[in-house]
């Protein structure tokens, strides 16, 4: 496998008040993505598939806790949101925001940007505790 650069993904999640950022990193041991991406291509804003593979779940989470997923990029993010094995997945459109009802727990998220979508992002947990929360999805910054 080749070099892989940390590079930092930001999930702002914001919920009743409290805020936090957790950061992110390319995740390792992913397998290597179908096809490369092409360097400064424009991105549709069209759907797009991520080219890495997401992790695995068997089941599909459904709850009743209102989760927002705002995106403020100018692309659309693929989100995979997991707990346990179970699993939703999700393309929130560029600048718009996207809900998903989740039960209460303790959630992973990965992320895949239209700008790069052979690249896997992961942020740290988040938790769904008796109401809904709002999570940016901020695209990493670029050094």
């Amino acid at each position: 496998m080749g070099r892989l650069a940390l590079i930092a993904a930001w999930l702002m999640v914001v919920a009743g008040g409290a805020s936090g950022c957790v950061a992110g990193r390319a995740v390792k041991g992913m397998p290597a993505p179908r096809t490369p991406a092409a360097a400064g291509a424009a991105v549709s804003q069209a759907a797009f598939l991520p080219l890495v593979s997401l992790p695995p779940y068997a089941m599909e989470l459904a709850g009743d806790h209102r989760v927002r997923l705002r995106n403020p990029n100018a692309f659309p993010v693929f989100v995979a949101i997991r707990s346990g094995d179970k699993g939703k997945d999700v393309e929130v459109p560029a600048d718009s925001v996207t809900g998903v009802d989740l039960p209460d727990g303790e959630y992973r998220v990965y992320l895949v940007f239209a700008t790069s979508p052979n690249a896997l992002f992961r942020g740290d947990h988040f938790t769904v505790e008796g109401r809904g929360l709002d999570v940016n999805l901020l695209h990493p910054p670029v050094e």
